[in-house]
Parts: C-alpha cells; sequence; structure tokens
C-alpha cells in the first residue's frame, strides 16, 4: 500500500473543527458515495473521498461473532488499496471525528470498533 505523505495533507487539510467535534464536508461528487450515519472506513485518493466502507453491510448469519470476523476481513481486504484512510462517523454528509488509519499500525483498532458495531446491534 503506497501512502505519500503529500497526499495525506491534502486530507488533513480539509479538516475543520465544527461547533461538536472535527469534520471533513463532502463537495457534491463526495455526497454521492454517502449512504447515511454510522461508523465508516473512509478512502482518499488525491484528497478526495474514493470510498467508504460499511462494516455493517455484511450480510448477517447467525452468530455476531462470525458477523464480526467478516465485517473486519473485508474491511482489511478495503483497506488494501491506494489511498489515505481514516476511520470515521458519517453524519449529515459530513465525515465526523476523522482518525487516520494504518493498515500496519491500526489493524487491532479497526478489528476492536468493528466488532463493538456488531455487539452493539445485534
Amino acid at each position: 500500500m503506497k501512502t505519500l505523505p503529500e497526499n495525506l495533507n491534502l486530507v488533513l487539510d480539509r479538516i475543520e473543527q465544527a461547533s461538536f467535534c472535527e469534520v471533513i464536508n463532502l463537495d457534491d461528487e463526495e455526497k454521492k458515495l454517502y449512504t447515511g450515519a454510522g461508523f465508516r472506513l473512509a478512502r482518499f485518493v488525491e484528497g478526495k473521498l474514493d470510498a467508504l466502507f460499511d462494516p455493517m453491510q455484511v450480510p448477517m448469519g447467525d452468530s455476531i461473532e462470525e458477523d464480526a470476523k467478516e465485517g473486519t476481513k473485508q474491511a482489511l481486504e478495503f483497506a488494501k488499496a491506494d489511498g489515505q484512510y481514516f476511520e470515521v462517523m458519517c453524519s449529515n454528509y459530513q465525515l465526523c471525528e476523522p482518525v487516520s488509519f494504518s493498515l500496519l499500525k491500526d489493524e487491532a483498532r479497526l478489528i476492536r470498533k468493528i466488532s463493538e458495531q456488531f455487539a452493539e446491534c445485534c
């Protein structure tokens, strides 16, 4: 996975302090990728939102534990493509509380977050 510092700065420069938290506002083209509120893994390319991964869109089975494992597996596959990644909370066409994500150092944190999502919903 290639992550160039100058491209990461293109995303970091978009982060604004809103009244309640830091946000990235989506432009009209990026809003087309928005699928509703909730936790997502956001991929940016050249400073533009390229894709959002929603672990809760993984087909549910009979086991929350297995669902969480599958959601994590798919998230990690998603994060292998070139780009800059952020864990975000989507709300009202904004990406709230963006936290930079690196497949090499943040995998455990992502696994925990996805597991918590499945435990809370199901």
